[in-house]
């Protein structure tokens, strides 16, 4: 946000892209993953289904099992 640009979960698709590069260990792309994440959390002027959000969004313990699994 502070360049300007907005979040709007529009590159949520490419989670299914992030994989474990050779010069990386484990634990860098669990990092990765949560990060990427935690950037497509509900932002500024964010919409879903039509109506605005106004509720902060923090990761929950199923978002999190999931990127696990995802990192697993």
């Amino acid at each position: 946000m502070h360049v300007g640009f907005l979040a709007t979960g529009a590159h949520f698709p490419d989670f299914t892209d992030i994989h474990l590069e050779h010069s990386e260990q484990p634990e860098d792309l669990y990092q990765r993953l949560v990060g990427f994440a935690e950037d497509n959390l509900r932002s500024n002027n964010m919409r879903h289904h039509g109506e605005q959000l106004t509720e902060v969004e923090e990761l929950t313990p199923t978002l999190e099992n999931f990127i696990v699994l995802t990192w697993l």
